[in-house]
């Protein structure tokens, strides 16, 4: 039984240019995204406090909101664990002044008094909340990170543009250079339009984003190669 046909003659290369211009649109909108709305940092990056709290019955998220706010941690960012329950509570101090109940420090934040004041804001109204050990990441540390992963990102694709440059010719490495810009920008534009918390997972997502399009294109540039040899004499769109 055949799912294809092994003798179909699809111009795909005919379609080149509505699929170029179609990328070049999606990279734009990406970038745009990006630099308007921005990344949702997680707290790899920021720095700050991360808390996760249980409670016995459902609450809605706004209540928990409410519930931090009244409790003086109106910057406090809620999200739900999957459940009524369950929710993450981040608390990002920020440098040189008191924020959301703890003072802040380039060297020093008191992560236990952050957890303290959590517990007496929602305790107030609901008794059933309980604390699971909070997570502390240091701004400057998270900073660093931050820094640290765009320098990964960026030395990734210069490395395999010098590589396909060696292994095949520099247009093979100009346009695997400009399609892996092409992958990882538009990933990084979803997190940015979904806003979804982009942290140290999610950045090893960008690069292993970046890994398997380019295992993908030397596999493809090997038998143009290989096509380009055989037929000199044809223009590269045949």
């Amino acid at each position: 039984m055949e799912l294809f046909n092994p003798h179909a003659n699809v111009n795909f290369m005919g379609w080149r240019k509505v699929s170029l211009t179609i990328s070049a649109v999606l990279m734009v909108l990406a970038a745009t995204t990006i630099f308007v709305r921005g990344l949702d940092y997680g707290l790899d990056f920021t720095g700050g406090v991360l808390v996760e709290v249980k409670y016995a019955k459902a609450i809605d998220v706004a209540d928990v909101r409410s519930a931090l706010t009244a409790g003086g941690m109106p910057k406090a960012m809620v999200q739900s664990l999957g459940s009524t329950e369950e929710y993450a509570i981040r608390v990002t101090p920020e440098k040189g002044e008191k924020t959301e109940g703890v003072e802040a420090s380039e060297d020093k934040v008191s992560h236990d008094k952050v957890s303290e004041n959590i517990k007496a804001a929602l305790s107030k109204d609901r008794p059933d909340v309980t604390l699971k050990p909070s997570v502390f990441v240091g701004p400057q540390v998270g900073e660093e990170l931050r820094t640290d992963g765009l320098i990964a990102v960026v030395f990734v694709i210069i490395g395999i543009a010098i590589y396909l440059w060696i292994r095949f010719e520099w247009r093979f490495a100009i346009a695997a250079v400009a399609s892996e810009i092409h992958d990882a920008l538009i990933t990084v534009g979803l997190f940015a339009l979904t806003g979804r918390e982009f942290d140290l997972t999610s950045l090893a997502a960008v690069l292993s984003v970046v890994g398997y399009s380019i295992n993908d294109k030397i596999v493809v540039f090997d038998r143009v190669r290989e096509l380009f040899r055989s037929s000199r004499k044809a223009d590269p769109e045949e």
